[in-house]
C-alpha cells in the first residue's frame, strides 16, 4: 500500500511501497524485499490465473500483457506497475530479489521470512547467479 506524503511542489502526493523500497535499497545493502498483498503472487493472465514462479527483466515483455491493474482503486498503478518497478530495482541491485505473495493467508509472512518459495519471485537472472530464480 502507498501512503500520503507531503510534497513541496504539489502539497501532497501518494508514495508507493515500491518507491520506498527503491529508496531503502540505495541506502542499505538489502538482498530481499517482501511484498505481502492480497493476491497469491503474479498471475499469468486473468482468464487463466496461474501464479508465475519467477520473473526476470528478460521475461518482462512476455508477461506484461497478462498483468492488469488492481481489483480496487489503486493510484500507484496495480500489479503491472509493481512488477515493472521491482524489475527496475533488481536490475539496479543485482543481488536483490523480490517476493510477491499473499499476506492474507495465515502463516505466509512467516514462511516468506524463513525463505520459503511462495508467490512470485522477481530476480535479475534466471540462471541462479546473484539473486537468480533458482
Amino acid at each position: 500500500m502507498g501512503d500520503v506524503a507531503l510534497d513541496v511542489t504539489r502539497g501532497g502526493t501518494i508514495v508507493s511501497t515500491e518507491e520506498v523500497f527503491a529508496y531503502l535499497a540505495g541506502e542499505f545493502a538489502v538482498t530481499r524485499a517482501l511484498l505481502a498483498g492480497e493476491t497469491a503472487g503474479v498471475y499469468t493472465h486473468p482468464a487463466q490465473p496461474q501464479i508465475i514462479d519467477c520473473i526476470t527483466p528478460e521475461q518482462w515483455e512476455s508477461v506484461r500483457g497478462g498483468l492488469g491493474g488492481s481489483r480496487g482503486a489503486d493510484v500507484t498503478g496495480g500489479m503491472a506497475s509493481k512488477v515493472r518497478d521491482m524489475l527496475a530495482l533488481v536490475s539496479t541491485y543485482p543481488r536483490l530479489s523480490v517476493q510477491i505473495f499473499s499476506g492474507m493467508v495465515e502463516g505466509n509472512l512467516t514462511r516468506a521470512l524463513k525463505g520459503e518459495r511462495i508467490g512470485t519471485r522477481i530476480a535479475r537472472h534466471s540462471d541462479g547467479t546473484d539473486a537468480g530464480c533458482l
